[in-house]
């Protein structure tokens, strides 16, 4: 099971999409260090709104723990 995971709350969201995107194993961008941090700036509030849309927190935990449950039977 594999699970990207995703802020908890909406205020962890600027510094998930950092983290996202500075691991290099996963995004490799160029100039990795210098643009993250203005991408995230760029996406965190259109990120934030959805959150907010769906309740103010990320369901991914909840589900995940749902399946990992199922699976352990």
């Amino acid at each position: 099971m594999l699970n990207m995971g995703g802020p908890s709350m909406v205020p962890e969201t600027y510094n998930f999409l950092k983290n996202l995107f500075m691991d290099s194993d996963l995004i490799p961008l160029p100039f990795q260090h210098v643009i993250t941090p203005l991408i995230a700036k760029r996406q965190t509030p259109q990120i934030e709104k959805q959150y907010a849309d769906i309740g103010g927190d990320s369901p991914i935990l909840k589900y995940t723990e749902i399946q990992g449950a199922g699976e352990g039977r």
